[in-house]
């Protein structure tokens, strides 16, 4: 089985830089993917 992925300390705020740095506000980017993510890993 593969090791679960490492989890971020700290989201960033909505309207701040993607943790990906693609330079996109946190909330255009990743922030659906990641609240997917704590509802699978629940």
């Amino acid at each position: 089985m593969p090791a679960a992925p490492a989890r971020r300390e700290r989201r960033p705020g909505r309207n701040e830089p993607c943790w990906c740095g693609s330079a996109r506000k946190y909330k255009k980017c990743h922030l659906a993917t990641d609240e997917n993510a704590d509802r699978v890993s629940r």
